[in-house]
């Protein structure tokens, strides 16, 4: 079991390198697939890239070129 003041010391670590991707918008993929589970539908037939629309770059920056 780790002691109090150790959880603390790692938690504030594990703030300073993980504050970057916990401010980040979350890929618009992920969003995407989000709002269709809670319309209750997977999302698979409206995700980006399926119906034959731009596919999304692997960086998740912008769209890939085809």
């Amino acid at each position: 079991m780790i002691n109090a003041v150790s959880r603390d010391e790692l938690g504030r670590a594990l703030r300073r390198v993980y504050a970057d991707q916990l401010t980040a918008p979350a890929p618009e993929r992920f969003t995407a697939l989000l709002a269709a589970l809670e319309r209750g539908s997977t999302g698979a037939e409206a995700a980006p890239g399926r119906d034959g629309g731009p596919e999304p770059a692997r960086d998740g920056t912008e769209e890939a070129s085809r």
